[in-house]
This record gives C-alpha cells, sequence and structure tokens, in this order.
C-alpha cells in the first residue's frame, strides 16, 4: 500500500520515475559510436544530426520497452542508410560530405522518414481499434442474423423466454 503523503506539500510533487541506461547499452552505445567515428569521421556528426528525432524520441519514451522510440529508430534508419552507405562507400570524403548535407533533398528524406515513424505511431492505435470496433460489429450483426432465424424456426416465444430468463436472472 502506498504510503500517504505527510503535508500538502508532499501531495503535490509528482515523482517521476527516470530509467537509467544499462551497463549493457552504455558499452553498446559507446561501441557503436567509436566504429561509427572510425568509419565515417566527419560523417559521424551528420549521423547525429540525422538520427536526432531517433534521439529525441528516446528521451520521450519512458515505457518499459520503449516501442515509440524504436518505431521512430527505425524509420529514421531507414531515411539515413542510403545516405551512410553512400559515405562508407566513398570513404572519408569532406566534399562528399559537404554536397550531401548541402542538399536539401537529404534532410526532407531523413526527417520524412522520422515523421513517418511518428505517424505510425499516432495511426496504428486508431486503425486497429476500428478494426476490432469492426470485428465485432460484424460478430454482432451475425449473431442477430442468428437470432431472427432461431425465431423465425421456433416463434417469437423465444425471445420472450430470453428476456424472461435474463430479467430472473439479474
Amino acid at each position: 500500500m502506498a504510503k500517504k503523503p505527510k503535508n500538502k506539500e508532499d501531495a503535490r510533487t509528482v515523482r517521476v520515475h527516470v530509467r537509467r541506461m544499462s551497463f549493457k547499452n552504455k558499452f553498446l552505445l559507446i561501441t557503436f559510436s567509436l566504429v561509427m567515428m572510425g568509419l565515417l569521421r566527419t560523417g559521424f556528426v551528420f549521423f547525429v544530426i540525422g538520427m536526432m528525432p531517433s534521439i529525441v524520441a528516446y528521451y520521450m519514451d519512458v515505457t518499459k520497452h520503449r516501442y515509440i522510440f524504436r518505431t521512430i529508430f527505425a524509420a529514421n534508419m531507414s531515411g539515413m542508410l542510403p545516405f551512410i552507405t553512400k559515405l562508407i562507400e566513398r570513404g572519408p570524403s569532406g566534399a562528399f560530405l559537404e554536397e550531401v548535407m548541402g542538399d536539401m533533398t537529404t534532410w526532407i528524406i531523413i526527417y520524412g522518414s522520422a515523421f513517418i515513424g511518428w505517424l505510425l505511431v499516432k495511426t496504428c492505435p486508431i486503425f486497429a481499434q476500428i478494426m476490432v470496433i469492426g470485428v465485432h460489429q460484424t460478430q454482432i450483426m451475425r449473431y442477430q442474423w442468428l437470432q431472427k432465424q432461431i425465431e423465425g424456426e421456433w416463434g417469437t416465444e423465444v425471445s420472450k423466454l430470453s428476456a424472461e430468463y435474463s430479467a430472473n436472472r439479474n
């Protein structure tokens, strides 16, 4: 059972549970960053700026499994991968990096894919709810149709008996 606050000031304060990053995740993040720095050199800054929507989503999503972050990360990474692979293919060329970062379509693709990730996060629950409601409505219609079929075969006394039974049961 939760402790009762001692005074009004304690009752007004809201405690936020901040999840700390585990050692394994810190180690993986540092290792990944070092590998990316080795492969991309100055392109690592481009990678960090491009992945900014995912970084923000990581800190915003405080749920246990971080599904929002994972969705946005996957969408954001799909926008970043074509440019990252080109940077890795060409090597640490400052001229090519300047060309890629200076092109507006690069940023539209990268941040647009992150935006699509946010759209997925916001719209998929609505679509799922609509689908479940639709399935339930078709089941209700099927049961009503079956009830009418039974009333047609046995007469209206069946529905009266059903109504009396449910009234006596309550």
